[in-house]
């Protein structure tokens, strides 16, 4: 009866363990999950992906990631420059961009590598902060 016992605690603990190690759909790590602001930038992150709003742009992030040790990432996206009166004769397309970000406390340093690394913008934004977007005309 005792073998019995230890042999149904080692099967359950074994199964146990297993779940642990499920993966998850989430594609976004649940530090960054929630609404982000700051100058010239909005982050929307949840479970799906992330959706960022520029002052004259937009960017999607719809690839899992996770954060490293040192909780920084690189992922990859898409960005879109939004049609104003600059733009009004020429079509907008998604370009890839390379998103890298370093989390620190409720702060994201934000890194966005359009095309080539021609264009590198950062930001810096806060989590639950209000967004302080410029609209282009």
């Amino acid at each position: 009866m005792k073998k019995l016992l230890y042999s149904f605690i080692a099967l359950l603990l074994g199964s146990l363990s297993c779940i642990s190690e499920v993966e998850t759909n989430d594609l976004v790590p649940d530090q960054l999950l929630g609404k982000w602001g700051g100058p010239h930038i909005e982050m929307n992150a949840t479970q799906k992906g992330i959706t960022l709003e520029f002052d004259c742009a937009v960017g999607e992030i719809t690839d899992r990631f996770t954060l490293k040790a040192d909780n920084s990432f690189s992922v990859q996206g898409i960005y879109r420059l939004l049609q104003g009166a600059a733009m009004a004769n020429t079509q907008a397309t998604n370009m890839p961009a390379t998103y890298e970000g370093v989390l620190k406390g409720s702060k994201l340093e934000l890194k966005v590598i359009v095309g080539a690394g021609s264009t590198v913008q950062s930001y810096v934004i806060e989590k639950n902060a209000e967004p302080n977007l410029v609209r282009c005309l």
